[in-house]
């Protein structure tokens, strides 16, 4: 129901089908010309066809955005298990700032990105950043919308550290 909400949303009339958005077309058309494969759990739990073409829009698919979420959930996951079991830390931030109800999606992301840039520059930042022996860093933008304040942009920042990077093992 969802993707077919996004599809009716995204839809322009009167556009050439090639020029339509490619979630338009998510799941309405086959690859091949031959039998479309059918793949069934054997418990009859689950079942999915395969040479069906998808879209792969994180943003406007319900389904594709599920589908590439779950799998980079498993790749980070495992970064993750692998960092920690070397001994290693993890460190989750998130930023965001002040936003008010009315204020547009476009409108708030243009100072939200530049204040994130600003800060990731200053010394201060790249100096914390070299003392806790940052190895790399994994980003995940996230808006969100609320009744009583609008639109919220967010970033997630995980952090890859080596031990001890902000005195949290001493006493």
């Amino acid at each position: 129901a969802l993707l077919r909400t996004a599809q009716s949303i995204l839809y322009q009339g009167g556009t050439a089908p090639k020029e339509q958005h490619r979630t338009v077309w998510c799941h309405r058309h086959v690859v091949t010309e031959d039998a479309i494969p059918l793949f069934r759990k054997l418990d009859g739990s689950r079942a999915r066809m395969a040479k069906v073409k998808t879209c792969g829009s994180v943003w406007a698919c319900p389904v594709c955005a599920a589908k590439v979420a779950e799998v980079r959930r498993q790749e980070l996951s495992h970064a993750m298990v692998q960092h920690v079991a070397a001994g290693g830390h993890a460190y989750l931030l998130t930023f965001t700032f002040p936003h008010y109800k009315g204020q547009g999606l476009a409108e708030l992301m243009e100072p939200f990105t530049k204040a994130r840039q600003s800060f990731q520059n200053c010394r201060a930042w790249k100096a914390v950043m070299e003392r806790a022996g940052k190895i790399g860093v994994v980003n995940s933008l996230e808006v969100t919308y609320g009744g009583a304040n609008g639109w919220h942009p967010h970033l997630h920042m995980l952090v890859f550290c080596q031990p001890g990077a902000f005195g949290e093992d001493e006493p």
